[in-house]
């Protein structure tokens, strides 16, 4: 039998700006995505161990379209240019229930 992995033990193996991806934390803690987001959320309001970012996802080839992390939501709703994917080079526009993932940060000072 083998042991279920703690979100704390499995958030521990992460260092300041690693991004935590959230599929990845349900897969090894064994929780389905809605309970993960939820824990990771609950986490980000109790504690300053980690913060949500926002990354912008190409909807044609379906990687990140650059590598800018955006803290706020408010953010990436004032981007209303076409953006162009640093993968595919593909141009698209952001619509935000669509190509905007929310994934997580380790803060600097807590490894």
């Amino acid at each position: 039998m083998s042991k279920q992995t703690t979100l704390t033990d499995f958030l521990s193996m992460y260092k300041p700006q690693d991004i935590i991806y959230p599929t990845a934390v349900a897969r090894h803690c064994h929780l389905s995505l809605k309970e993960t987001y939820k824990q990771l959320y609950d986490l980000c309001n109790k504690t300053q161990e980690i913060r949500s970012l926002y990354m912008i996802q190409c909807p044609i080839c379906g990687a990140f379209a650059n590598q800018t992390r955006y803290y706020s939501l408010n953010d990436v709703k004032g981007i209303d240019t076409e953006i162009y994917c640093e993968h595919c080079d593909n141009g698209f526009v952001c619509h935000t229930e669509k190509n905007i993932k929310v994934l997580f940060e380790k803060k600097e000072g807590k490894s």
